[in-house]
């Protein structure tokens, strides 16, 4: 139905199934929307990378990025997800999408020279702030900033690492905060080790009654 119907809605209603029931073929559709000449179908496909982060996806994400025949809205959320992918994935499917394009572009340095300057904006966006966190160099105040923040802005590539920073937690309100944000990431290639953790955090009796009820609503925002 995704692949062949020939409704535009039709197709959407498709893919927005399958991403609510977490498909084991998410990835392929959203390949396949990502291709779809239904706009608002592509603007889903991508707005879906960006919280999956699979590196499955990063050429896909390229070639839109790359493509000069892409719409101003899916260039738009193409360049947003560029944030959500490691730095050096994205950066060589940017790079292979280029080299694709390269015999058809009337002056391929100066279009490499723009595209590379777009990714540039956007990749390894939030990499420092999340490093000073785990690392303990972020003031008090950034720290709440930042795990506030971590509802919309927590690359997939960064939860293994939030996930450990999370485990050795001892300030019980910064993890209520984590396990509170942990559950909109459901969609993630890593969220496995969101799950995991919730589920040590709920076996754990030395945990308090409010960290391991928090840690399993989380789990279940996560289904």
């Amino acid at each position: 139905m995704l692949r062949n119907d020939p409704a535009g809605q039709v197709r959407l209603e498709a893919f927005e199934i399958l991403m609510d029931r977490r498909s084991p073929l998410a990835v392929d559709a959203i390949l396949v929307a990502s291709q779809d000449k239904f706009e608002l179908l592509q603007r889903f496909a991508v707005n879906e990378m960006s919280h999956s982060g699979d590196p499955r996806l990063a050429p896909a994400l390229a070639r839109l990025i790359v493509a000069n025949n892409t719409s101003a809205r899916v260039a738009f959320n193409a360049q947003q997800a560029i944030q959500f992918f490691e730095p050096e994935v994205i950066s060589a499917a940017v790079q292979e999408a280029i080299e694709e394009v390269r015999p058809f572009v009337v002056r391929p340095d100066a279009y490499a020279e723009r595209i590379h300057t777009i990714v540039d904006t956007y990749i390894g966006r939030w990499d420092d702030d999340f490093k000073d966190i785990i690392s303990g160099e972020a003031s008090a105040g950034m720290r709440r900033s930042r795990l506030g923040f971590m509802k919309i802005y927590l690359p997939p590539y960064i939860v293994p690492d939030m996930v450990g920073f999370a485990e050795n937690l001892t300030d019980e309100d910064e993890l209520l905060k984590v396990l509170d944000a942990f559950g909109w990431h459901g969609a993630g290639y890593k969220s496995d080790e969101i799950r995991a953790l919730c589920g040590r955090i709920i076996a754990d009796g030395s945990r308090s009654e409010k960290v391991r009820r928090e840690a399993l609503k989380t789990a279940k925002r996560l289904k």
